[in-house]
């Protein structure tokens, strides 16, 4: 009886290639990739882009408004504390910063932005205080947290 393949068709011929064949490995190494891929510097950068800002719609002769400024903010209290501020965050885009500023001052605190630079690289800090007394600052640093800053923390300055 002579062999058919498949549903009646003929036998199909299989031939093993041999190591010489025309098929070759692949010419680079199949060990892991240890740099990043290079889609990674583009979501970083899209991560730490601010959000749009619209358009001011004040007219164009309208007087210029000064910008508050850490000089601007009213003078502290005195505090017997060695760390009577509650940093809520450091943010490496301002306008994150004022977010967080807004937060706090809709939540009936007084908060400050303090622009800063370290190793050549700028950045916000965004502060709650000075609290007068441990009391004080316990209960500002339960607000801070009701608000969603859950890393906030006592500082000097």
């Amino acid at each position: 009886m002579a062999a058919t393949g498949p549903a009646g068709h003929a036998p199909v011929a299989y031939q093993r290639a041999s190591t010489s064949s025309a098929f070759s490995p692949p010419s680079r190494s199949l060990s892991p990739r240890r740099s990043s891929p290079p889609w990674l510097p583009a979501i970083s950068a899209a991560i730490d882009r601010p959000s749009p800002t619209p358009p001011p719609t004040r007219p164009a002769t309208a007087p210029a408004t000064p910008v508050q400024t850490a000089a601007a903010a009213p003078a502290p209290r005195a505090s017997s504390l060695d760390k009577p501020y509650l940093q809520i965050g450091i943010f490496s885009i301002e306008a994150n910063a004022n977010r967080a500023a807004t937060a706090m001052r809709n939540a009936g605190m007084v908060p400050e932005v303090r622009q800063q630079t370290s190793q050549g690289k700028t950045f916000w800090r965004v502060l709650v205080g000075p609290a007068g007394s441990a009391a004080e600052r316990s209960t500002l640093l339960g607000k801070i947290k009701e608000e969603g800053f859950t890393d906030a923390y006592a500082v000097r300055n």
